[in-house]
């Protein structure tokens, strides 16, 4: 639509959509967002992986002790480079895994793996009642479970008093 004031055309337009510069424009936008954004989701996911895992296996260890408050040895049996973890019943009281006493089998989350154990690998915590006395075999006065994935780790400790505690 032309115009004429004071000699001088002038043209107004009437726009009832958007002009490919500005497409480009708001794709481009959203594009960056979504490169920037993507890579961390994916970083944050495996974060939260690790955080679950080490929080399951705390929660495996303190039922454990529990089960051993109620009447019996509990206890759990760790391999390094494993994705899983053994509860089981010290029916012997040796204070370590035999294959006739498991009870279940856990499994970390998929990517997170134990990546360290201390004193040694296999290592075996068990709990004896009444109080209930925390054993660690081999014997020491704290044992660390190191869990990984990447390059995040994270380390449960359990003293010889029983405390678990997430590093």
């Amino acid at each position: 639509i032309f115009m004429k004031k004071n000699g001088l055309a002038l043209r107004s337009e009437a726009t009832n959509g958007f002009t490919l510069v500005e497409l480009i424009v708001v794709t481009g936008i959203i594009l960056l967002f979504g490169a920037i954004i993507f890579p961390n989701f994916n970083l944050g996911e495996k974060n939260l992986a690790l955080e679950r895992s080490a929080a399951k296996l705390v929660q495996d260890l303190s039922r454990a002790r529990e089960m051993a408050m109620s009447g019996g040895a509990y206890g759990m049996k760790f391999e390094i480079n494993s994705s899983d973890y053994i509860l089981f019943v010290d029916l012997d009281n040796n204070q370590i895994f035999d294959s006739n006493e498991a009870i279940e089998t856990s499994s970390l989350e998929k990517g997170v793996k134990i990546s360290g154990l201390s004193p040694a690998s296999p290592l075996a915590i068990t709990f004896t009642p009444p109080d209930p006395i925390t054993n660690i075999n081999p014997p020491a006065s704290l044992a660390s479970i190191t869990l990984a994935n990447d390059s995040r780790i994270k380390n449960i400790r359990v003293n010889k008093a029983g405390l678990i505690n997430i590093e």
